[in-house]
């Protein structure tokens, strides 16, 4: 049994032997694929979130076996996102939790807990954050000579994640 994967335009044929492997692994398997077949790294970031069959657009469930949900030479579309930058995680087709790298959940929880402040769009994004970042974290002169508290490390019942 062999399908064809699509990530987007770009097509890479997957051999599954008789089908008696996971949705799953064939994620892996084309993940691999697709970054031999476009020339990308082995450790290029590629998350494929799900697979879905191009002749019903039915998704694949992950723990499901491939010759259960797909036919021989049948079209699958990889619906994904991989790396724009350099990226400290994983190779995106885990489960595994990114906590502690700098991927995009880390950065969602730090910008959750911040200051909303006015972006000045001529300015780059992360040096603007970086800076208000730095001013929460200094300690505030109430004005009295008394010094206030930050609220930083704090975080208000309706931000908390």
């Amino acid at each position: 049994m062999k399908v064809t994967v699509c990530f987007g335009n770009v097509r890479v044929m997957v051999p599954c032997g008789c089908g008696d492997i996971l949705v799953r692994e064939l994620m892996e398997k084309a993940v691999s694929r697709y970054r031999k077949a476009t020339g990308l790294p082995a450790d290029h970031w590629v998350h494929v979130h799900n697979m879905k069959t191009t002749s019903d657009d039915g998704i694949l469930d992950p723990d499901d076996l491939l010759s259960d949900v797909v036919d021989d030479r049948e079209q699958i579309e990889a619906s994904f996102e991989e790396q724009t930058q350099p990226h400290n995680g994983g190779d995106g087709t885990s489960g595994s939790s990114s906590v502690g790298t700098s991927s995009p959940e880390l950065i969602v929880c730090f910008i959750a807990h911040a200051t909303f402040i006015a972006l000045d769009p001529d300015l780059d994004l992360a040096t603007q954050i970086e800076a208000s970042f730095e001013e929460q974290t200094q300690p505030h002169n109430g004005g009295d000579g008394t010094s206030g508290s930050s609220s930083v490390g704090t975080s208000s019942p309706e931000l908390s994640l």
